[in-house]
């Protein structure tokens, strides 16, 4: 300052802590994800550093429309919102947890035990209802269907688009006969050897090996393996229905290999 006159110099302090820099951290479960803008611009939501002055956003995404927010919290304590959440004029590091369940979108209900698996292959794409709105889990399984529903896991290209073309590929690659019928009733046995050709046949068109699978064993024994059915029920040769299908897909998209 030059100085000419009197003058009054005054000074002005704020709380160091408002410059201070905190972490709020994001844990998800479930099948959703969650977008987080900082100031407006979109940051990784998993662990985000601001400051008092900041405006941190969060947005709660199912995965799709049959996809909902179970629960969520912040520090442990509920939110009371499915859509989001914000925070200003943060003192301290955060922890938000969001959860995310499924909700059948069919009609008539699920057996608990199924549900997992009827997730898996309505959110992928593998099986439609078998009437309307109705998955139809008791009714009985058709070869066609089952065939089917192991071609569309296998078409990660997404060049199959019709039933006939998933058949025409099972045939193409030996996982049934040219002349099978499609229509027919699918019991254990039929399923446990349409299965190891299906294995088989991933195997070398990705030239890949699953680690539970011995190419030289019996349809019996590959089903054993890899848990698909214990040995009385193989023996027993029951009539399968839609959820076996279901679960049957759902074990063989985690094989490891």
């Amino acid at each position: 300052l030059t100085l000419t006159e009197d003058v009054s110099v005054s000074a002005y302090f704020v709380k160091a802590d408002k410059y201070a820099e905190y972490t709020i951290k994001t844990f998800v479960k479930g099948k959703g994800s969650i977008v987080a803008t900082l100031n407006g611009k979109t940051v990784d939501p998993s662990s985000v550093n601001v400051r008092y002055y900041d405006k941190l956003s969060y947005k709660f995404v199912p995965a799709s429309k049959n996809y909902y927010v179970s629960s969520a919290s912040f520090d442990n304590r509920y939110i009371d919102s499915t859509y989001g959440y914000t925070l200003n004029g943060v003192y301290g590091d955060h922890t938000i947890r969001v959860e995310f369940k499924w909700k059948s979108p069919y009609s008539d209900k699920i057996a608990d035990r199924y549900v997992s698996a009827i997730e898996f292959v309505t959110e992928s794409g593998i099986m439609t209802p078998f009437k309307d709105s109705e998955f139809g889990g008791t009714g009985k399984a058709k070869l066609g269907v089952f065939v089917a529903s192991l071609a569309e896991m296998a078409d990660t290209k997404n060049v199959l688009n019709s039933d006939a073309q998933r058949l025409e590929w099972a045939k193409k690659n030996g996982v049934i006969s040219s002349n099978a019928d499609a229509d027919a009733t699918l019991d254990v046995q039929t399923a446990c050897e349409i299965v190891k050709a299906y294995l088989l046949a991933i195997e070398d068109i990705n030239g890949i090996s699953f680690k539970k699978v011995n190419d030289n064993a019996s349809a019996e024994e590959i089903a054993v393996a890899i848990n698909m059915v214990a040995q009385k029920t193989y023996d027993d040769n029951r009539t399968l229905n839609r959820y076996d299908i279901a679960a049957v897909c759902y074990l063989l998209a985690r094989l490891e290999y």
